[in-house]
């Protein structure tokens, strides 16, 4: 009895350590042009960081905004536009922003991965699986009801 009561609270220790979290998103409250500047105005920075503490990274429409400083108050956050080898874009007002740590976003596609294979969607850290590719754009791989697709 000992051993199973054991094994029972390492299984739900176990489950609740590698649990995946929602990826923290964000919109935009303004318009960006490919080759504008200024600030980004987003409707919330609770989970957006300067990058200089390599902590953030912002994914919009595919192109990576890498945060330099970030004023709470006002909603803006001013950047480095098109960073992690991602090109420029145009952007709507409310578009959806991604935020997280460089660790939600990768480079290459998930290990053995194919549209419509199989997938478990606990095996990551955070869904969509994000990867930004060289030279502009990302995309969003779904692992839903255990199956991959793209976005």
């Amino acid at each position: 009895m000992k051993i199973i009561t054991k094994f029972a609270l390492f299984a739900i220790f176990s489950a609740i350590c590698i649990a995946q979290v929602a990826f923290p998103t964000t919109t935009l409250t303004g318009a960006l042009t490919a080759k504008g500047s200024g600030p980004v105005s987003v409707a919330s920075t609770a989970n957006i960081h300067s990058y200089w503490m390599g902590t953030t990274i912002l994914v919009v429409d595919g192109e990576a905004i890498c945060p330099t400083l970030v004023i709470p108050v006002a909603g803006y956050v001013f950047a480095s536009r098109g960073c992690q080898g991602t090109a420029t874009q145009n952007h709507s007002i409310g578009a959806t922003v991604y935020t997280g740590p460089p660790s939600y976003f990768y480079f290459l596609p998930p290990s053995g991965a194919v549209v419509g294979g199989s997938c478990t969607a606990s095996q990551f850290p955070v869904m969509p699986y994000i990867v930004l590719n060289a030279g502009g754009g990302a995309t969003k791989w779904n692992c839903t009801g255990g199956i991959w697709s793209v976005s």
